[in-house]
């Protein structure tokens, strides 16, 4: 048997996928909301020049897209369970996506009778308001968020 007095080197080099994400804020996965539907995502990724735009899929229908890293935009769903896709495309050719499942029901939401947009007020505020939803359970709990 013959021995070589080299090593054989191999060198291997391999390219790094470039890492990405997509970043939903609204709507959350499961939740339970009238047909106005908002969605906000944000996109990255490991591409060097960026994400190029983002889109939304309602039941592998492209709904909306917009150019950036970012997506806001109000959609109406049809009532029913909707499948959801939020989706992000780089320049260097990558994409990557979140999926989400949305109950939509057509008589869900607020309304609020006191007191009116842009009315002055003294202390204490009495609101007024009423709520309504699809859910045959019917409404658990309202709240209010002063800013």
């Amino acid at each position: 048997m013959k021995k070589f007095p080299f090593a054989l080197l191999a060198l291997v080099i391999t390219a790094a996928p470039a890492f990405a994400t997509v970043t939903v804020t609204t709507p959350s996965n499961g939740e339970t909301t009238g047909t106005s539907v908002q969605f906000v995502a944000t996109g990255s990724t490991g591409c060097s020049r960026g994400v190029s735009t983002m889109g939304v899929y309602i039941n592998n229908v492209l709904k909306h897209q917009e150019a950036g890293a970012k997506l806001d935009t109000t959609l109406t769903l049809d009532p029913g369970w909707n499948a959801a896709t939020i989706q992000e495309w780089d320049y260097c050719g990558g994409s990557t996506k979140v999926e989400r499942s949305i109950d939509v029901t057509k008589e869900a939401g607020v309304a609020l009778s006191a007191p009116t947009n842009g009315a002055t007020v003294g202390d204490p505020v009495s609101f007024v308001a009423s709520a309504t939803t699809g859910c045959a359970k019917g409404v658990a709990s309202m709240g209010i968020y002063v800013f």
